[in-house]
This record gives C-alpha cells, sequence and structure tokens, in this order.
C-alpha cells in the first residue's frame, strides 16, 4: 500500500476545485470581487 504524497493530493484537489469553479459563471466577475466572494 504506497502512501500519496500530500503535495500531490493537494494539487489534485486544487486542479478539481479550479475545474469546478471554472464551469461557474460567478468567475465572470471581477478578480477581487471573486476573491471577497469565496472568501
Amino acid at each position: 500500500m504506497h502512501r500519496i504524497e500530500p503535495r500531490r493530493s493537494a494539487l489534485v484537489a486544487a486542479n478539481l476545485l479550479i475545474q469546478v469553479l471554472g464551469e461557474m459563471p460567478v468567475l465572470e466577475c471581477s478578480q477581487s470581487g471573486c476573491d471577497r466572494a469565496l472568501a
């Protein structure tokens, strides 16, 4: 049983999150507005 590297799993999770968020129209807003909405 090989252990998964935390950095790799975090990278995969980040990529999934970016993919999902990329399909949401909320990202049409300005960058600062999106940052506040996601915070």
